[in-house]
């Protein structure tokens, strides 16, 4: 269900998009939209490559391995994100017309939105496979339900009005919403670990 909610919450932009603005702009969104996928390809292997490691340390308590070790990966999202949005904003005009065509250089403040999205949206998939080395499942499905709900939300207001800056800004907005409740649950979830009482017997095997 969890993995239901992020399908949907990406092709949520997709339908108000072919709705309020037709078939030709959605093409046009879905071509610059690629460009923020590509990074998600290398933010999912640092993550995945990560995630044994990340769940041993806390499985052992190692809790400043765990944090270490986290905090390379949630810069490395940011990082990249960090690098897109710079680019976009510097070179953005032309990319789109050498990777596209001519006509798509007038589109570069969407790409420069979608790339500002980046940075969360990177940081988002981080956190969401700390949270799977957590063991924290449960929680996660009405932290996507809510980022989709919020996409829907932010994509029927903007829409309309913003085109398909709109569509970028609503998946800005849904970013930082899954990234700060992503925080919170893994925060909660390390607190709950660290205080929880360890028996002398199991403390006592540990030590050795």
């Amino acid at each position: 269900f969890v993995l239901m909610f992020v399908s949907l919450n990406l092709n949520i932009p997709r339908y108000f998009i072919e709705r309020h603005l037709g078939l030709q702009e959605l093409g046009i969104f879905s071509a610059i939209a690629t460009l923020m996928a590509a990074g998600s390809v290398a933010t999912n292997a640092v993550g995945q490559a990560a995630a044994p490691r990340l769940a041993k340390c806390f499985a052992t308590r190692n809790m400043r391995g765990f944090g270490v070790l986290l905090a390379a990966i949630v810069l490395t999202s940011l990082g990249l994100g960090g690098l897109g949005f710079c680019g976009a904003l510097l070179f953005g005009r032309e990319a789109l017309a050498i990777i596209y065509r001519s006509e798509y250089s007038s589109r570069q403040d969407v790409l420069v939105w979608l790339m500002a999205s980046s940075g969360f949206f990177y940081l988002g998939s981080t956190l969401g496979v700390a949270m799977t080395s957590v063991s924290c499942f449960t929680p996660q499905l009405p932290l996507f339900a809510i980022a989709a709900l919020t996409t829907a939300i932010g994509c029927m207001a903007l829409v309309p009005s913003q085109g398909l800056r709109g569509a970028a800004m609503a998946i800005l907005i849904s970013a930082i919403v899954q990234c700060s409740g992503g925080a919170g649950l893994l925060y909660n979830a390390c607190r709950k670990r660290v205080n929880v009482t360890i028996p002398g017997c199991a403390m006592a095997a540990i030590k050795q």
